[in-house]
């Protein structure tokens, strides 16, 4: 299983950029209170990681509301509630501050 290091790779961790500069998906930048997350924006993300070929799954869970949860290819968006910011860092010190699980085939 590969986490989330594919959309906020290691040493990178709460710079939410890509390479290039570029911001990532998860940069404060792109959401506001409110802001949905939509699942193909966030599947091109990961799919734009060389040397994936495809997004099995991805899960998410927001800490003190509710445990991991599938983000199913079903569900076309997460709507966090209209007083609600979407913080996803993936840092294991700071886990209040979002987590993802993605399972890839393929991988860098």
């Amino acid at each position: 299983m590969c986490r989330a290091v594919v959309v906020c790779r290691r040493g990178q961790r709460g710079r939410n950029r890509r390479a290039g500069g570029r911001r990532g998906i998860f940069s404060p930048d792109n959401f506001t209170f409110g802001t949905r997350l939509y699942r193909g924006a966030l599947e091109a993300a990961i799919a734009a990681v060389p040397g994936v070929r495809a997004v099995e799954s991805i899960e998410y869970r927001r800490r003190g509301w509710f445990d991991w949860q599938e983000f199913a290819p079903a569900s076309t968006y997460y709507d966090p509630g209209i007083d609600t910011i979407i913080r996803v860092q993936h840092d294991a010190l700071y886990p209040e501050r979002g987590t993802l699980r993605v399972s890839v085939r393929g991988g860098a």
